[in-house]
């Protein structure tokens, strides 16, 4: 890895923090705090109608249909999930690495040229697989199994991310911007994927 190379590695994990910063607050944004379910159960808790217990239990029970309801629309971790599949897909089609193509060097000179997505053969072709498979479950996935296909998707995220990584670790300097683009949409469908599972499972 050259000298020059380190520097835009650098702000490039620094933008990527910063990045998964907003995002993670966006979509762990709560329900507003005025809800008018949520104040008619307090009330009757502190009027002592019911129970601590059983307003904690109606709480819990409408947090979880709640998260079930807005699974009719698309909700914000699956707004940021497409937005990281369209990063990878994005990546896959950009230049991975620099190649160059040193057997005519007597006649031409030496040239050099990029490797894309397409051109790296059945690895490529699984780091796109593995993304768009990650998404397609928010189309049609029935609301029963929310929960056990966000833990599909967060472990098809995580395993994009290693292969990309090991790509990113053997392209060194010769390093373009579809691996990066690459990189960085696994990490964003990581945090989305876990953002829903963390929500079905309150």
């Amino acid at each position: 890895m050259t000298l020059s190379f380190f520097p835009i590695l650098l702000l490039a994990v620094a933008l990527i923090i910063v990045l998964a910063r907003i995002l993670t607050r966006w979509m762990g944004a709560d329900a507003p705090a005025n809800d008018p379910e949520r104040k008619r159960i307090l009330a009757m808790v502190e009027s002592g109608k019911i129970t601590s217990q059983e307003g904690a239990e109606l709480l819990d029970a409408m947090g979880k249909s709640s998260a079930l309801r807005a699974q009719d629309a698309f909700s914000r971790p699956d707004i940021v999930l497409l937005v990281g599949v369209g990063l990878v897909v994005l990546g896959f089609f950009l230049p991975w690495v620099r190649v160059r193509f040193d057997a005519l060097v007597g006649i031409f000179g030496r040239s050099t040229a990029c490797q894309y997505g397409y051109h790296v053969g059945a690895v490529g072709w699984a780091v796109l697989i593995m993304a768009i498979a990650s998404a397609i479950p928010i189309f049609i996935t029935p609301s029963r199994y929310l929960y056990k296909i966000s833990m599909l998707q967060v472990f098809l995220a995580i395993l994009g991310l290693m292969i990309v990584a090991s790509l990113l670790i053997s392209a060194g300097d010769k390093l373009q911007v579809g691996l990066v683009l690459c990189a960085l949409g696994f990490a964003v469908e990581i945090a989305a994927a876990a953002a829903k599972f963390r929500q079905l499972g309150k």
